[in-house]
């Protein structure tokens, strides 16, 4: 059997709509935030793809413990 240990293993990427339904967030806000640098996101031409698991990293660094 065949080793594709040498693969390199990339994120799935996923478009604005995506991210806003998981976060409930729109996708207008989503776009807002990927303008504004203020999530983490890949600008690939004229195409904004986010990483799902570097934006739930991102929440997680944003909750607010009560």
């Amino acid at each position: 059997m065949k080793s594709n240990s040498h693969v390199l293993s990339f994120p799935k990427l996923v478009g604005a709509a995506v991210i806003a339904e998981m976060t409930g967030f729109t996708r207008k806000h989503i776009y807002d935030l990927a303008k504004h640098g203020q999530i983490p996101h890949y600008r690939i031409g004229g195409s904004i793809r986010f990483d799902p698991e570097k934006v739930k990293a991102w929440l997680d660094q944003h909750e607010i413990a009560a």
